[in-house]
């Protein structure tokens, strides 16, 4: 196992943490909010 983080390895946590910290949507027409955690992740 390396040690040091692959390239696709750092595109994946790139990629996790703009997920993970994007913006909250309130009133999205298309979802229903209360199912999901954060209804802004699947934007």
């Amino acid at each position: 196992r390396p040690r040091w983080p692959s390239p696709r390895d750092k595109e994946l946590l790139s990629a996790r943490k703009e997920i993970q910290n994007a913006p909250m949507i309130r009133n999205d027409r298309d979802l229903f909010a209360p199912v999901f955690r954060n209804v802004s992740m699947f934007k």
